[in-house]
C-alpha cells in the first residue's frame, strides 16, 4: 500500500516519485497526477487530461445549476432563454470563484444570492462585511450570507 509521504523514491519516466507504504494514494507531479494502489499499479493522469475532466465537470455543474435556477426562480428566469440562463450561471461561477468560493454547494448558493439581490450583490455593505472578514472560511462566509440574505428577504433585517 502506498501514500504520498517520502520513504522510498522510484524512477518513473523522467520524474522521481516519493512513495511510502501505508495505503492507496495520489501523488502530484509538475505535469501529472499518479494514482496508485497496494499492487503498485499506476494510473497517470496528465494535466491536459485533468483540465478536460474539470471542463466536463464544470459543464455538468452548469447544467444542474441552470435547472435549479429555472425551478427555484421561474419568474426571474422567464425573461432569459436557455442560453441566457447558462450565461448567467457562467458569470456567477466566475464571480463566486474570484471571491473565493470553490465548492459547488457554495457556488450554487452564491448564484441564489445574485438571483435574489442582483448582479452586484457582493458590493452591498452587508455582503461586503461578511466577505471581508478574514477569520471565516469560505463555507462559513456563505452560511452567513445565506442566513442574512434570507432574513433580509423576509424583512426581518433593516436594508441599511
Amino acid at each position: 500500500r502506498w501514500t504520498s509521504h517520502a520513504v522510498e523514491s522510484r524512477e518513473f519516466g523522467k520524474r522521481r516519485l516519493a512513495l511510502t507504504s501505508s495505503g492507496p494514494g495520489v501523488l502530484r507531479t509538475d505535469s501529472s497526477i499518479v494514482v496508485h494502489d497496494k499492487l503498485f499499479r499506476m494510473l497517470v493522469i496528465r494535466n491536459e487530461q485533468m483540465r478536460a475532466i474539470e471542463a466536463l465537470r464544470l459543464q455538468e455543474f452548469e447544467g444542474r445549476a441552470c435547472a435549479h435556477l429555472r425551478k427555484s426562480f421561474p419568474t426571474q428566469c422567464e425573461s432569459l432563454d436557455q442560453d441566457g440562463v447558462a450565461a448567467f450561471v457562467r458569470y456567477g461561477v466566475d464571480r463566486a470563484r474570484a471571491i473565493g468560493f470553490e465548492s459547488e454547494f457554495d457556488i450554487l448558493r452564491f448564484l441564489n444570492l445574485v438571483m435574489v439581490f442582483g448582479y452586484e450583490v457582493e458590493q452591498q455593505d452587508w455582503v461586503r462585511e461578511i466577505l471581508d472578514h478574514e477569520g471565516y472560511e469560505p463555507c462559513t462566509k456563505m452560511d452567513l450570507l445565506t442566513e442574512t440574505g434570507m432574513l433580509r428577504e423576509e424583512g426581518a433585517l433593516d436594508e441599511a
